[in-house]
């Protein structure tokens, strides 16, 4: 299944008769399929740190914005995006 918004995918689920998590790799690196946004990477984060989930650091990549990958009980990895100046169509 397959949901979009214009010509953009904004969620697409795939059936598999394995079980997976949602990662995937490059270059021996596990890589996230989702994004989360926030208006507040900081207090997000620090919120998830105290609440003992496993956060990597605040990453500030300067007009692209800060992330940071979070890791969820079954292993799936999410990104989590700040952007101030990115225009979001939903």
């Amino acid at each position: 299944m397959s949901l979009f918004r214009g010509d953009r995918p904004i969620l697409d689920l795939i059936q598999s008769d394995n079980e997976t998590r949602a990662t995937f790799e490059v270059h021996q690196k596990k890589r996230w399929v989702i994004t989360f946004f926030t208006d507040d990477i900081g207090s997000l984060h620090d919120y998830l740190t105290s609440e003992n989930v496993k956060v990597g650091a605040v990453s500030d990549e300067g007009q692209y914005g800060k992330f940071f990958v979070l890791e969820d009980l079954n292993g799936n990895l999410f990104d989590v995006w700040e952007h101030h100046d990115c225009e979001l169509n939903f």
